[in-house]
């Protein structure tokens, strides 16, 4: 649910210069989803997103994983040992472009 909602999110504010959302605007929504997700009852949540040009759609969950781990920040942040929990979500808007977003947890209720 909270990376649906992330995914839509970033989606409809595409910064049309930049053909993605500003980092403040990006940062700013996970932050939201972040409090919600606190209160219920969720911890330790972090996002990783992808971004790109879809060509051939049938590597597109290849290609992101392999950008994922080869990014040292999305690598640290999906092996984390508090890391237990990865939702994740696309959206091919019109564009052609892809978004990737996956929220990761250490579980609901877990401190």
């Amino acid at each position: 649910m909270l990376a649906s909602q992330h995914a839509s999110f970033l989606v409809h504010n595409v910064d049309p210069t930049r053909g993605k959302p500003r980092s403040s605007t990006a940062h700013a929504g996970f932050k939201l989803r972040s409090r919600n997700a606190a209160k219920q009852g969720y911890q330790v949540v972090s996002e990783v997103v992808m971004i790109g040009y879809a060509g051939d759609l049938s590597a597109v969950a290849e290609r992101t994983i392999k950008g994922w781990l080869n990014s040292t920040n999305h690598r640290r942040a999906i092996l984390h040992p508090d890391r237990r929990v990865m939702g994740v979500e696309t959206r091919l808007p019109a564009d052609g472009r892809y978004f990737v977003v996956g929220i990761l947890s250490n579980g609901r209720g877990r401190r």
